[in-house]
């Protein structure tokens, strides 16, 4: 194993859960942007840090990259509660089609009064072509 770090304990493992490890994503294929940021303060979405993208679910496994300087003091509330997010939608929530599920997230009131905000993004390639690559 590389030294990316796989995200979820046995204890944690619900049907439906899933693991995540950071590593780059491919934005062509659909994704989410992970951003950081108070909606009751001015600027709204395009105000807010992009703290990371989340890849396409494959076989359980999905990639997490980060896009601020984890090792950077200034940012370790966001990459904590960016954690905590991470690992309650993807591994302790255990829904049935966790992508499914965060599509439906991105347009929750939860999703708006979170300081982590998730936004589905469509991307411009063939998802099951990103998962032929995967399986390579």
């Amino acid at each position: 194993m590389t030294s990316e770090r796989i995200h979820q304990s046995a204890a944690e493992q619900k049907a439906g859960s899933c693991q995540w490890c950071e590593a780059p994503v491919d934005k062509s294929f659909d994704h989410f942007e992970l951003r950081y940021g108070d909606a009751s303060s001015s600027g709204g979405w395009d105000a807010w840090i992009l703290v990371a993208i989340v890849g396409i679910i494959h076989e359980g496994l999905v990639n997490v990259e980060f896009l601020v300087d984890k090792t950077d003091a200034r940012h370790s509330k966001i990459v904590e509660d960016t954690v905590k997010e991470l690992n309650f939608y993807l591994v302790e929530l255990g829904e049935e089609d966790p992508w499914q599920y965060l599509q439906y997230h991105c347009g929750t009131a939860s999703n708006i009064y979170s300081s982590v905000h998730w936004d589905f993004i469509k991307g411009s390639a063939n998802p099951t072509e990103s998962q032929k690559a995967l399986s390579k």
